[in-house]
């Protein structure tokens, strides 16, 4: 019967990453449906709030860390090795990379221009420090 109630869920594909159960989640979540009315709705409705609460965490995570990593560009006074300011890919782009992480740097020159670690060629020029934080973060 419990594994019934899972077999008939309809999950939303855009909540499916952020839906991540323990075998404890499963359990739990199988007993307490079996005691609702509707045992499938409630059980639905259960992952997609767990899986907006886990999706709003990531994306308030990821503004936060963009903010930073646009103070720290910013303020070239705290570069560590002034006037080149190491980068590294954002860890949602590394994700989206398969799990290849990229590396690069800018210059106090012009911030907006991301160059190749090893060969010093441009990669990318950004149009804001917002449009390159989405990509890149102080290494």
């Amino acid at each position: 019967m419990s594994a019934d109630i899972w077999k008939q869920v309809k999950l939303d594909p855009e909540l499916t990453p952020f839906i991540v159960l323990s075998g404890a989640d499963i359990s739990q979540l199988t007993e307490l449906a079996s005691h609702a009315e509707d045992p499938v709705a409630w059980l639905t409705e259960e992952l997609h709030k767990r899986g907006k609460k886990r999706r709003d965490i990531k994306q308030a995570h990821k503004i936060q860390r963009m903010a930073q990593d646009k103070r720290r560009i910013a303020d070239a006074s705290h570069w560590p090795t002034y006037p080149i300011l190491p980068l590294k890919s954002q860890p949602w782009v590394t994700e989206a990379n398969n799990g290849i992480m990229k590396f690069a740097y800018i210059n106090e020159a012009n911030r907006l221009i991301v160059m190749d670690k090893p060969n010093g060629k441009t990669l990318k020029v950004y149009a804001s420090l917002e449009e390159l934080v989405e990509e890149w973060s102080v290494d």
